[in-house]
């Protein structure tokens, strides 16, 4: 997992052509995100081979976290060569959009973090 402390550090991360990125969003204060944050790691290290993982505070990024639109926790987004392939919101009751080639395909609402599992490793796999 990297963890993410400038804007142009996560730009340059989701440039990266090798490998899906993973991007998790959390705040300190949330407590979905505590909740979770083993489940995220542990993902992170099986798909290590296919993806990078990165972790991203609102509380040090805040200005990025308002450019990108990221206001519920946990978020996820994974990317691939700088374009979004896919966000999810939550962790309990989580909703997710799918992208392709920049177009909404569409946008589901589930339940647990298995939800979350299936959606990364949905994209990523």
């Amino acid at each position: 997992m990297i963890h993410v402390t400038s804007d142009e550090q996560f730009k340059s991360a989701i440039a990266a052509a090798d490998k899906f990125t993973i991007a998790s969003f959390s705040a300190p204060w949330c407590g979905s995100c505590k909740m979770i944050k083993s489940k995220v790691e542990k993902l992170g290290e099986e798909l290590a081979d296919k993806s990078s993982l990165l972790k991203l505070d609102a509380e040090e990024l805040e200005e990025l976290f308002e450019e990108l639109e990221v206001e519920s926790f946990p978020h996820f987004r994974v990317y691939k060569n700088g374009e979004l392939l896919g966000e999810y919101t939550g962790a309990n009751f989580p909703h997710f959009r799918v992208y392709k080639n920049g177009e909404l395909l569409g946008e589901y609402t589930g339940a647990k973090f298995e939800k979350v599992e299936e959606f990364i490793r949905g994209i990523v796999a």
